[in-house]
């Protein structure tokens, strides 16, 4: 008799330890993301009012889930170490009833909770594939990458705020961009004189893009659009400003899907309405003219011949008031003028000076190319002045800096020396956090106009495992834009950090993302990021 009733409390015991061990693994997936919740919610401080109330609910169901997961554990402890006592076993399953029907409950409060949230924020951005998404025009507020990977940039960004009412619009385009999805008719006066520079087109905005300002469409004809000779860069300037006075208001800027690339291919395929993004326009007008936060190289220093010159700015700047602007010279002034090509990147705020003169010899890089260099043991002068901000507003007065060079040539590639997030920290549910920082830091200032989303990007692994990322010459294209968030790039630290920004409807949960940096990316001395040596991960050419 004892052995039958030993035999069932033993069995009574394994099926409350099977139950316990499969609920633990069944749930913790769902309730350790719990574990992450505490360190990111200073991100919600920037975050919309929904994200912040999202993200305490699911903070708030988190913290349950794992007081209902110790309530299961407890009452299985006592009904195992109840030597029988049928008091202690009704106890310890009313526990274990209680506790497993509230974890029912409470998982299912996170899951329509979850739902809820996404369903919300695809109705929002709809990943730019139709919908209306808020904004009054077909297409929907995101794309993988921006445009599904066709835009580099745009200024104002998308879901920025407190953007001033003065405010130009500024797109940069991988491909070039026919005239007439850009212009329209002509204005017939003066109107587009100060922006024809240096071949740029200048006219009334084609239909082709549409803005609406505080719900109301915005006549075309009340806006300048301007493509640069390089047919990559169109700015686009209302004639009146934006918003209102007296409250914020909401801009909508819609690039249709009859946009059309210079050789007559679909702009946007795949996006049946375009692409669209979103930005908040504030109360004020900007009547701050920019100013140069960091030059490079610095007042004074020497540096290596094949030196690549930078100047950063406090805030994006007018891509059409660079041309003619910037001088440099060898020598003190007045000098003799170097012959070189400037490139403005790192989203609007980077200027860089690319020298034409021979190194006196052939110089191969890391990035088998051959290097250009600046005069040797020479000074070299820098002279700014009459570059304007996204605003208009002209820097007050001429900035000069000197710098010398040696006669040596620095041909080491960068290295990589840490990287955020690690392989043992990871992505966190964007939910909880809606700006994940995700950055690599070099050791050597990089060269802004390398840095592009074509050689530092994010991909859903999850998603387009075996989608062959590696398999081609340069990787990325054999890929879904589905597989990007839609995302940005820039360089911070005085350039020694590229980082990633990433925009709703950000990243999917428990899935796996990878960035990768390619081996174009370069130094401030035109070295490629090759080999490709750093912390974290298997170097990629």
């Amino acid at each position: 008799m004892f052995f039958l009733k030993n035999n069932k409390f033993n069995f009574k015991i394994t099926v409350v330890s099977l139950v316990l061990v499969s609920t633990v693994i069944f749930f913790i997936p769902y309730f350790s993301s719990a574990q992450t919740i505490v360190p990111q919610i200073e991100g919600l401080t920037t975050a919309p009012l929904k994200t912040v109330a999202g993200s305490i609910i699911q903070l708030f169901l988190g913290l349950l889930g794992l007081i209902a997961l110790v309530i299961i554990l407890y009452g299985g402890f006592i009904w195992m170490t109840s030597g029988g006592n049928e008091e202690k076993i009704s106890r310890a399953k009313r526990i274990l009833s209680s506790g497993v029907i509230g974890l029912v409950i409470i998982l299912s409060s996170y899951a329509i909770t979850t739902f809820i949230l996404q369903s919300t924020q695809d109705a929002m951005n709809n990943n730019g594939t139709g919908g209306s998404g808020g904004s009054g025009f077909g297409g929907g507020l995101g794309g993988g990458a921006l445009g599904g990977g066709i835009i580099e940039y745009h200024y104002p960004e998308r879901d920025a705020n407190n953007i001033p009412r003065n405010t130009m619009i500024m797109i940069t385009f991988k491909t070039e961009i026919a005239l007439d999805s850009v212009i329209g008719e002509a204005f017939g006066d003066a109107t587009c004189d100060p922006y024809i520079v240096d071949g740029s087109e200048c006219g009334k905005l084609s239909e082709d893009i549409q803005i609406l300002d505080d719900g109301s469409l915005v006549d075309n004809e009340m806006i300048i659009a301007v493509l640069t000779p390089d047919e990559k860069r169109i700015l686009l300037k209302p004639i009146e400003p934006l918003g209102s006075a007296n409250t914020n208001t909401y801009t909508f800027v819609n690039l249709s899907s009859d946009m059309e690339s210079a050789d007559g291919q679909d702009l946007f395929p795949g996006l049946d309405n375009g692409y669209t993004w979103q930005f908040e326009i504030s109360t004020f007008l900007d009547l701050t003219p920019p100013e140069i936060t960091f030059v490079w190289p610095a007042q004074d220093q020497t540096v290596a011949r094949n030196a690549i010159i930078q100047i950063n700015f406090s805030e994006p700047i007018n891509i059409l008031s660079v041309d003619g602007n910037i001088v440099i010279k060898e020598g003190n002034l007045p000098g003799i003028d170097l012959i070189g090509e400037l490139k403005i990147s790192n989203q609007y705020q980077t200027i860089e000076f690319l020298v034409d003169g021979d190194c006196g010899g052939v110089n191969i890089n890391s990035c088998g190319e051959h290097v250009f260099c600046l005069p040797p043991d020479s000074i070299i002068t820098g002279i700014i002045n009459n570059i304007s901000d996204a605003s208009g507003n002209i820097m007050p007065e001429e900035y000069i800096w000197f710098f010398n060079t040696n006669n040596t040539i620095n041909l080491d590639p960068p290295e990589i020396i840490s990287i955020y997030p690690d392989s043992s920290t990871g992505l966190v549910n964007v939910q909880i956090n809606p700006d994940p920082r995700i950055s690599a830091t070099f050791d050597k200032i990089i060269s802004p106009s390398s840095l592009d989303t074509d050689n530092f990007y994010i991909y859903n692994n999850s998603l387009c495992y075996g989608e062959g990322i590696y398999d081609n010459e340069d990787g990325k294209s054999l890929i879904s834009s589905d597989c990007f968030p839609a995302y940005s790039v820039y360089s911070s630290e005085n350039n020694y950090k590229c980082n990633i920004r990433l925009y709703s409807p950000y990243l999917d949960q428990f899935s796996d993302y990878r960035p990768r940096l390619t081996s174009e990316i370069k130094d401030s001395y035109g070295n490629c990021f090759n080999d490709a040596v750093g912390p974290g991960g298997t170097g990629q050419q």
